[in-house]
């Protein structure tokens, strides 16, 4: 099922994700309804900026290299 710009936008905003990224690396993200995205801690600590692009939700951890959607 394919999800509306507003669809995600509802059900992103202002909650914790958490996951697998590559074989066995466990990550926790926060989507803030502002847009914000905090996760880690410490050293680990990084932040980014969520967005919706239509129907598609978009990532920017600061370097255009990161930027996707």
């Amino acid at each position: 099922m394919r999800l509306s710009g507003a669809d995600i936008t509802t059900l992103i905003g202002d909650t914790t994700i958490t996951g697998t990224m590559l074989p066995d690396v466990a990550y926790s993200e926060y989507y803030g309804a502002d847009g914000m995205i905090k996760a880690g801690t410490g050293a680990d600590a990084y932040t980014g900026t969520w967005s919706v692009n239509g129907d598609m939700m978009c990532f920017d951890y600061g370097d255009p290299a990161t930027f996707s959607c």
